[in-house]
């Protein structure tokens, strides 16, 4: 007897409140979302976020928003660590989005072990500091991953060793 196995059906998940979790939210909209499926931010306005969202071990995701000037992420008051932390994942594509506001020792994007890429398209990092003593990468940190950046703006981010960062190891 044979078998044929069906793959399964990207699904697309749709982001309608600003708010940073319950039904909706970008954060719930992640959690749900399996290898291959889209996140897709159909909310204009500021998402604040309360702690960093994990996207560990996808082996395809898309989030995409309205554009970077009508979705922005940023830090809620009493926030640390990263915003976005992706790890063991890829290729990730985040495109259309803006991260705004990073400051002290939050930085928005850190990528760790993701060999097979993250790709930010079309994105906004704009007034990010990274103030924190051996905290490197106001924008992006990247370590033993491949980033591209392609058609975005970087603007007026502040840290030690530069807005985003990257380590071979």
């Amino acid at each position: 007897m044979l078998f044929i196995g069906q793959k399964g059906f990207a699904v697309t998940h749709i982001v309608t409140t600003t708010a940073d979790v319950g039904d909706g939210s970008l954060r719930s909209a992640i959690a749900d979302a399996a290898d291959g499926d889209t996140v897709l931010i159909d909310v204009k306005g500021d998402i604040e976020l309360e702690s960093p969202i994990l996207i560990n071990g996808f082996g395809e995701l898309t989030i995409i928003g309205a554009f970077p000037k009508h979705t922005t992420i940023s830090p809620s008051p009493g926030c640390t660590g990263e915003l976005f932390n992706i790890e063991n994942s890829g290729p990730i594509r985040i495109e259309a989005i803006g991260f705004e506001g990073g400051n002290g020792d939050i930085r928005h994007v850190s990528v760790i072990d993701c060999p097979l890429g993250v790709k930010f398209a079309r994105c906004r990092f704009q007034n990010n500091t990274m103030t924190a003593a051996g905290k490197f990468g106001s924008a992006i940190f990247a370590e033993a991953s491949f980033v591209t950046i392609g058609a975005s703006s970087i603007v007026n981010n502040i840290a030690e060793k530069a807005a985003i960062h990257g380590t071979s190891s």
